[in-house]
């Protein structure tokens, strides 16, 4: 409880600034799935995330995401996210950035881990934009080192 409460703060501290800049908003939702392995098992993972880009200076932005996730095995729990993200919009590519944040555990016994990865968030059409995300999922007590790779789909709003 102690991690998620620290989680939280800083997931605030971190928005604040954010969210001060009225008008400069990329507000952001999707869909996503992919595999998710460890020590040689592989899980599929299904999920939502929703977020808020807001640009920095320049092409650099910074964002705050929640996403909430499942597993496709029997035992998985749904797993709720806090993520932080800074990168760069480029003209004709889009989106790279690196990510960072913590999730809730993802099945019973385990514990709630922190992640770290990248990702990249490509332009389908107007408003509409494909993700491709890796995440490392650090070891804890009971839960082992995972990495996982994310394909979505998603709109601007």
């Amino acid at each position: 409880m102690r991690h998620l409460i620290i989680t939280l703060a800083a997931f605030g501290a971190f928005v604040a600034p954010t969210v001060a800049k009225a008008g400069d908003y990329d507000w952001r939702g999707e869909v996503h799935a992919g595999p998710v392995w460890s020590h040689g098992h592989a899980k599929g993972v299904i999920g939502v995330s929703g977020g808020v880009d807001t640009t920095v200076v320049g092409p650099v932005f910074v964002g705050a995401e929640a996403d909430l996730d499942k597993g496709l095995t029997r035992g998985a729990r749904v797993s709720l996210g806090l993520a932080g993200r800074a990168g760069f919009e480029l003209p004709a590519i889009g989106k790279i950035y690196a990510v960072g944040g913590y999730a809730t555990r993802s099945y019973r016994g385990g514990d709630s881990v922190w992640n770290a990865g990248g990702g990249i968030q490509h332009p389908i059409l107007p408003g509409v934009y494909g993700k491709a995300e890796y995440r490392h999922y650090y070891a804890s007590q009971r839960s082992a080192a995972a990495n996982g790779v994310l394909i979505g789909i998603g709109t601007h709003f």
